[in-house]
């Protein structure tokens, strides 16, 4: 933004042309500390083009008629650009492009201009909510679509989730640079649970899509299933005669014996997908037969 100094130069009015230019001319206008204007000449409309003071190193660049000159760019000693809209005296910064590629976006009135986007060198996007000096980040987009979000005060922001391209969430939780995974929703219905603090999570639990449950015990990266629990379909009430009451028990009890199988095949660490498959597919064979 400009300094006073400045702003009290940029009121300097340019003396007018006495004798009408029928041609367009550019000049400069030498004022006291080194400042000079550059303006444009033509009848006997003086139009301000740019302004260059060199107790900053800033150029301030003008655009419009003559008497209504509006700042469209500032240029800083540090080679960083701004860029301004809006009518004269209530111009507004909307963009500012550092040396190093680092690019910000603001909205706002003038004086109450506030960042919401940042794009960055290595194409990241950021982008940011709430008003002038409290902005918060809020999310992340990257290059390849996914994207993560953050919660928290400004300078205190914390990340919440990850979403990835094909749909796949990660959740987090824990104060700020000690977030952890607590859970993964994957993309095909499943979900994984976590424990342990940042960077040292362990599954504990894995939640597929039909219901079924594993549990693991271990460290992160050597965690085993210790037990498996299957969904219990509801089934419609039917009446039952005497008869079938015997049926119906030893049903019943086929089918405790064959959860303790699964779960004691699961504590011994011998349960695999096939061994369940095959358990489930007796289990319905027998239920269709008896």
């Amino acid at each position: 933004m400009a300094s006073e100094t400045e702003d009290r130069l940029r009121s300097v009015s340019i003396p007018p042309e006495r004798v009408p230019v029928q041609q367009v001319t550019i000049r400069q206008v030498l004022l006291h500390e080194g400042a000079f204007w550059t303006v444009e000449r033509k009848g006997f409309d003086v139009c301000k083009k740019s302004l260059y003071c060199p107790s900053s190193g800033q150029t301030v660049y003008f655009e419009g008629a003559s008497g209504a000159e509006r700042v469209v760019k500032v240029n800083f000693k540090d080679g960083t650009e701004q860029f301004y809209e809006g009518e004269a005296e209530a111009e507004h910064v909307v963009k500012t492009v550092c040396t190093d590629g680092l690019q910000q976006f603001y909205k706002g009135a003038r004086g109450e201009e506030h960042m919401v986007e940042a794009l960055l060198p290595n194409g990241h996007r950021q982008f940011f909510c709430d008003e002038k000096d409290r902005e918060r980040l809020y999310m992340i987009m990257y290059p390849d679509g996914n994207l993560m979000y953050y919660s928290g005060p400004c300078q205190e922001e914390r990340r919440t989730r990850f979403v990835f391209e094909g749909g796949t969430q990660q959740f987090y939780e824990g104060p700020r640079g000690e977030e952890r995974v607590v859970r993964v929703a994957w993309d095909d219905g499943e979900q994984t649970f976590f424990e342990g603090p940042h960077r040292q999570e362990r599954r504990v639990r894995l939640l597929s899509h039909t219901g079924r449950q594993l549990f693991y015990e271990g460290e992160a990266g050597r965690e085993r299933v210790v037990r498996i629990a299957l969904p219990f379909e509801e089934v419609p009430f039917v009446s039952v005669n005497a008869s079938m009451l015997p049926r119906c028990s030893e049903r019943r009890k086929r089918t405790e014996r064959a959860m303790q199988t699964l779960e004691m095949m699961s504590e011994q660490g011998h349960v695999n997908d096939h061994a369940f498959n095959e358990v489930a597919k007796a289990l319905k064979v027998d239920h269709e037969y008896s």
